[in-house]
């Protein structure tokens, strides 16, 4: 395999986690399915949210629209870009099936000439406590809109989002920005925090209907944004703390339309895990996504570079996956780190596919999804491993 389809295992070694860092990787099987869900119709000609990096911090996207969206232990998480002003509503629902979901609306666009486009994300996500696990589902609905469906005034300050028809069949929004206190000052992004009222009616599609519509006239957190272009302080001259001893396993396909990936720390601390789907539905992108966080192993390295990742017990996945080496091999280090020691830092590239005793599956609300066990359509694959010495 050469260099272009390899190398999305990488540690973040200048601080104490191990990341993964994922590029486009294109292949042609389809993940097996349980669940009911529709089928991505036109997906292959349609574009997608490519997965940048995958951390115990979470899981970062790359949205067509350039910005990066951050799925993880800190909630829903939209990367701030200079010139750029964002207003963030959030609120708990409850879907028509009665389950409680937190609902966050994220919309964003350029300040001055710069602002073509409002990029617009509805995030549905549940949180579940599991014996020594944390479990959080999200669903995501991404769309790009016209410039005029996010309006604001820095000097009032007030915001609007007003979707109109151009959402479609899934609803509309319009939500108006009521501040509350004043902002931070100077060189640093200015936040007015503050409610959102107006009213919604939000139907997300080929998801069973587990949702229905979604109806609302008020979510009781917002905030709205200005990112200013700062110049950008010198970095601070500091020692390199060494990163964990951990292993690392994960597998794509379709450019990472679906994904598995999970992060051990020998350490026995702070494992996670994710699993991912994205489906495209004109106009938007759909992610659904389950982030594990454990304190039990949930990745071992085997002889002749073999892995296995077990899904964290009690949590909303289950089963395991193994991955297989075809031989490639990425080595880095050593490298020098706080008291005298050094890191390594190792990788092989391979197939991932689902063990056929209990393959491993994500059970969302929507649907549950399984990794094929056939090894014609195993996932593109690696498993890293850092070591201190």
């Amino acid at each position: 395999m050469n260099d272009s389809k390899r190398g999305w295992i990488r540690p973040a070694c200048r601080s104490l986690a191990a990341a993964v860092l994922l590029t486009s990787i294109a292949a042609s099987p389809a993940v097996a399915r349980t669940g009911h869900r529709s089928a991505r119709a036109g997906a292959a000609h349609m574009r997608t949210a490519r997965i940048v990096e995958v951390s115990r911090d979470g899981v970062t996207y790359q949205l067509p629209s350039g910005r990066r969206l951050v799925l993880g232990s800190h909630g829903v998480h939209v990367e701030a870009a200079p010139g750029f002003v964002e207003y963030l509503s959030t609120g708990t629902i409850t879907t028509e099936s009665g389950v409680d979901y937190q609902m966050t609306v994220d919309a964003d666009r350029g300040s001055g000439g710069g602002g073509t486009q409002t990029n617009l994300a509805v995030v549905l996500s549940r949180v579940a406590e599991g014996s020594g696990t944390t479990s959080t589902q999200y669903h995501v609905y991404f769309f790009t809109l016209r410039k005029g469906a996010l309006s604001f005034s820095l000097d009032a300050p007030s915001a609007k989002v007003s979707t109109g028809s151009a959402l479609g069949d899934w609803g509309t929004l319009k939500l108006n920005f009521r501040p509350k206190g004043s902002a931070t000052q100077g060189c640093v992004p200015e936040h007015w925090h503050g409610s959102s009222t107006g009213s919604f009616s939000f139907t997300p599609q080929g998801d069973n209907g587990f949702f229905g519509t979604v109806v609302g006239s008020r979510l009781g957190k917002a905030r709205l944004s200005f990112y200013p272009r700062c110049g950008t302080p010198a970095p601070r001259h500091r020692h390199h703390e060494c990163p964990p001893e951990s292993t690392v396993m994960g597998g794509e396909i379709d450019s990472g339309t679906r994904s598995i990936a999970t992060d051990g720390t020998d350490s026995g601390r702070h494992h996670f895990e994710y699993f991912s789907e994205q489906i495209a539905m004109d106009p938007a992108i759909v992610i659904h996504q389950i982030s594990a966080q454990g304190s039990t192993a949930a990745v071992s390295r085997g002889a002749n570079s073999t892995g296995t990742l077990t899904a964290f017990p009690d949590s909303l996945m289950e089963g395991s996956a193994d991955f297989t080496s075809q031989g490639h091999h990425y080595h880095d280090g050593p490298h020098p780190c706080r008291g005298g020691h050094t890191w390594t830092v190792q990788d092989r590239s391979g197939r991932v596919r689902g063990t056929k005793d209990g393959t491993l599956t994500a059970n969302f609300d929507t649907g549950a999804i399984a990794l094929p066990t056939a090894k014609s359509e195993a996932l593109y694959g690696e498993l890293g491993w850092v070591t201190v010495k």
